[in-house]
């Protein structure tokens, strides 16, 4: 049992030997290869840490705590919704200890709006960042770029501004500078001395020498230059304010002025408001000049002025190849027609202390018309095409318009009216001039020559009506008519008019009154249906249903029953006609002319006062009190009257007779003579007129009629005396006839009424006597 277990140990052994021997090798191996292993690894570990070999930091320069060149960034966030406020990046730092601050290189500085939407960027070269006052500086040049949106690409044209010296503040967001700046924005560009912009209000604050160039980017728009000492622009109003002066440009529009606020929309300036403005829009043929406390421009999209609103001592003044047209007011509107690029006048309004001042230009040989000056309330004008001459000017309450003389013998006007129109031609020449209610003055055009000592000067024209319509005569401007209508009243010194409408016929200076026409004067008045005055002479001719009335003269005196200046004469014809101061007055139809119960009748009546003598033609019938048989200095208590018919009739007031022809009758009481021809003489005395005697010739009958008996003479030849009662007949065979007596022949036949004496003439020799009574039958001799 003990030496079996020996062999098998020694076997054992022997086969632990063999695998030693196996195992021994594969250690040598496993350690050569570790040893390659550590050696590749040490030399792997030497290149690394050869190749990341921390260099040791240099020594920072005294006072600074920190540099980076491998960026520095600083930012704040909201601490309720946790977006951005304010993120600053700097490609390098440096840190200083005092003051205590942070330069910056390559900055790039982001200002978010409040919900972080968008942002204004800051680009600036170096920079330094005050960690007292949380505020940026840079001295150098400094981009600004204003809401740029946080994502998103970026769309239109930004505000960018480029300045020096510029201080941000990261807490509000603020940039500031008082150096030059210029900047770029979506209409334009600009630029100003000292700036300041405000990105939680969006307000850019330019401070002095500013200018801006507005560019729109229309067909026809034209460069808008503005220029003022102080500039606010406020983005989320769209407005910029400018101050203490203003200037703006466009093409031919200047406007200066001080205080102005200017009203975006878009990339388009829309308004402009400036006060204490004046301007000039100047165009190769016209020009247009205005100032006022307050100038109101109202721009197209391209930049056009489309309206002009002028307000508190409004002047606007249109110089053309025309005239000078000016406009004030309290107010001024004006339109403008935009379509060719250019601002065509289109209409205005005047509103306020209104007046329109038209001064024409004189025409090639030609006086200039009058100026036209119009006063109102309110007034409106409209402009013919072309915005250079005028279409129509109207009052939109009472008001007046004056016309004033630009050359000789052309008169002032005076036109006052509810409502004024006035119609124009082509270059500013009146056509057409309507007022309602209208009232009007017309001064004389200044005499030839100098007055006479004691001469009155002419007097104006007062006129009146419901309506008035002036026409002119466009190729010269000078007034062709005036028809007024409804309750025309008419004053020209002490003469006056009246009728429902009226007609002036400017070049014959003739007024045509129409229907219920009235004229007078302190001599006498006239009513007719239709009266043509001449304004210069005073002549007149009235037409239909003519009445008139010639008051007594001053120095009339006592006159005849005939025509007696010292009494009132009263007329009526179909038609009259008055001239040389109402010295030559006619009467046309149907005429009656009476002074008291004197009376004449005729188809016409011609008086002629300066030579005293009356002309009636045509059925011509008189009719004269006789006063021979009154009390001295009374009236008969029964009217006498001497009645005489005829074709024709002549009265002398100097001879004082009245000469009828073409076959007369006249007959008195108890007497009838019949003649072709018959003279009256009249006279004048303390018991008044009367007919002193009558003489007709050819195929003369008196017929005398008395209570018993009838006396009937006739002759070629006869003469009656009224005082002495006397009858004389000669020529041919004298004849007279008692009904009771019988037949009286002779060459000269006198008798006399009163005492029935007869006269008979046979030869002139030897005449013979003849005593007639009435109650026997023989005859003396």
């Amino acid at each position: 049992m003990t030496a079996a277990p020996a062999s098998h140990r020694l076997r054992a052994l022997a086969k632990l030997g063999d695998e030693m021997r196996r195992t021994r090798r594969l250690l040598l191996a496993a350690i050569l290869l570790l040893l390659v292993a550590v050696g590749a690894s040490y030399h792997i570990r030497r290149q690394y840490l050869r190749a990341h070999q921390v260099v040791r930091p240099k020594t920072l320069p005294a006072g600074v705590l920190a540099t980076a060149e491998e960026g520095w960034q600083y930012s704040r966030t909201d601490s309720q919704t946790g977006k951005p406020i304010v993120e600053v990046k700097a490609r390098s730092f440096e840190q200083i200890q005092d003051p205590p601050e942070t330069r910056l290189e390559q900055v790039e500085l982001r200002l978010y709006d409040k919900d972080a939407a968008r942002f204004n960027e800051v680009k600036c070269a170096k920079a330094v960042f005050r960690d007292t006052d949380k505020r940026l500086y840079s001295e150098g040049d400094v981009e600004i770029r204003m809401r740029i949106p946080a994502e998103g690409p970026v769309s239109g044209r930004l505000l960018a501004i480029q300045s020096s010296g510029v201080t941000f503040d990261t807490g509000s967001g603020k940039a500031s500078t008082d150096r030059p700046a210029s900047f770029t924005f979506e209409g334009g560009d600009g630029k100003g001395v000292g700036a300041e912009y405000d990105p939680t209000q969006h307000v850019l604050h330019l401070k002095s020498a500013v200018e801006l160039n507005w560019r729109p980017v229309g067909p026809r728009a034209k460069v808008m230059k503005v220029e003022t000492g102080e500039l606010y622009y406020r983005e989320v109003e769209s407005r910029i304010f400018l101050a203490p002066w203003s200037r703006l440009n466009r093409g031919t529009l200047n406007v200066e002025g001080g205080n102005a606020v200017v009203t975006l929309e878009g990339d388009t300036i829309r308004t402009v408001d400036a006060s204490n403005a004046s301007g000039t829009d100047t165009y190769p043929t016209r020009s247009v000049d205005f100032r006022a406390q307050r100038i109101f421009l109202t721009m197209d999209d391209d930049g056009v002025a489309r309206q002009l609103t002028a307000e508190r001592e409004a002047h606007i003044v249109s110089h053309s190849v025309s005239g000078d047209t000016s406009v004030e007011g309290d107010k001024v509107d004006l339109d403008f027609k935009t379509d060719s690029g250019e601002s065509e006048l289109t209409q205005a309004l005047a509103q306020g202390h209104a007046v329109v001042n038209s001064k024409p230009v004189a025409s090639k040989g030609k006086a200039a018309p009058e100026t036209r000056i119009m006063r109102s309330e309110a007034i409106f004008l409209a402009m013919r095409p072309g915005g250079h001459e005028l279409l129509r000017a109207a009052t939109m309450r009472p008001g007046d318009v004056e016309f004033v003389p630009n050359a000789p013998g052309q008169r002032r006007r005076l036109i006052r009216g509810e409502r004024l129109t006035l119609d124009y031609a082509a270059r500013n020449r009146i056509e057409k001039f309507h007022a309602t209610k209208a009232s009007t003055r017309t001064d004389p055009a200044p005499p030839a020559k100098p007055l006479k000592p004691g001469q009155p000067p002419e007097p104006p024209v007062l006129t009146w009506s419901d309506e008035f319509l002036a026409r002119v005569r466009p190729e010269t401007g000078q007034l062709d008519t005036i028809d007024q209508t409804g309750n025309f009243r008419y004053q020209a010194g002490t003469r006056h008019a009246t009728a429902h409408s009226a007609t002036l016929d400017s070049p014959r200076n003739l007024i045509t009154l129409v229907t219920a026409a009235r004229l007078w004067d302190p001599s006498g008045s006239t009513t007719a249906d239709r009266i043509e005055l001449d304004q210069k002479s005073g002549d007149f001719v009235a037409v239909g249903k003519v009445t008139s009335t010639r008051q007594p003269e001053a120095s009339g005196g006592a006159g005849t029953p005939m025509l007696d200046r010292g009494k009132v004469m009263q007329a009526q014809a179909d038609r009259m006609t008055s001239r040389r101061d109402h010295t030559l007055i006619t009467y046309d139809g149907n005429a009656i002319l009476w002074q008291e119960s004197n009376r004449i009748q005729a188809d016409r009546v011609e008086i002629d006062r300066s030579s005293a003598a009356l002309i009636a033609h045509g059925h011509v019938i008189t009719r004269l009190v006789d006063n021979s048989r009154a009390p001295a200095g009374k009236k008969p208590e029964t009217a006498v009257f001497t009645v005489a018919q005829a074709p024709d009739m002549e009265y002398s007031d100097k001879q004082k007779t009245a000469h009828y022809t073409g076959g007369v009758i006249l007959v008195r009481p108890g007497m009838n003579i019949r003649s072709q021809e018959l003279t009256a003489y009249l006279k004048q005395d303390d018991k008044g007129s009367s007919l002193d005697k009558a003489i007709g010739d050819g195929d003369v009958r008196i017929v005398q009629s008395l209570s018993d008996r009838t006396r009937t003479g006739t002759a070629q030849h006869a003469e009656y005396y009224v005082a002495e009662d006397k009858v004389i007949l000669e020529g041919g065979r004298p004849l007279l006839v008692d009904s009771v007596r019988g037949r009286t022949e002779g060459n000269r036949l006198t008798y006399f009424a009163s005492n029935e004496r007869l006269l008979v003439e046979s030869p002139p020799t030897a005449p013979s006597v003849s005593t007639l009574h009435r109650k026997k039958k023989a005859n003396s001799r």
